[in-house]
């Protein structure tokens, strides 16, 4: 079975389009407060769709962008404090596509993943990737990059 953490699906979705295949939705399971579907495609694995997380990296997404056009520094930081979490951890990382060499990594949790931002050249950025700290039931520490086109032939 692949695992599918990328994927928020929209109600009542019936199909979905991965690696070149149309899948069909075969069941929805729920655990807890967590709901997960399974789809099915002849000839193939199946896979699992876990939208929990992307649905919080989605949510992210639109903090974001209220706050996504700061120009200084601490103006995000205190976004990013006051909007996702308070606990952020801010590391200095060589770039040299940066202006001043060193681009600022901003590490927060929010719920159950930890997600990013990259500051540099007066540019905040959201990183695409996050990783799964807590609440997942097939193993916590993963991590999932979003935004990548899996639609296409395998």
């Amino acid at each position: 079975m692949i695992y599918v953490y990328d994927t928020v699906l929209q109600p009542y979705e019936s199909t979905l389009k991965r690696y070149g295949v149309s899948y069909r939705l075969e069941k929805v399971s729920r655990m807890g407060e967590q709901r997960f579907f399974t789809f099915t495609a002849p000839g193939h694995e199946k896979i699992l769709v876990v939208p929990r997380f992307a649905e919080q990296y989605r949510h992210i997404e639109k903090l974001y962008q209220r706050f996504a056009s700061c120009r200084r520094l601490e103006t995000c930081l205190r976004h990013i404090k006051q909007e996702i979490s308070r606990q952020v951890v801010k590391e200095e990382v060589p770039n040299d596509q940066s202006a001043d060499g060193v681009m600022i990594v901003v590490t927060t949790a929010y719920l159950d993943i930890q997600i990013q931002f990259e500051f540099m050249n007066n540019t905040l950025r959201l990183s695409p990737e996050f990783e799964i700290l807590e609440n997942n039931l097939f193993g916590n520490n993963i991590i999932v990059i979003m935004n990548l086109d899996m639609e296409g032939d395998s």
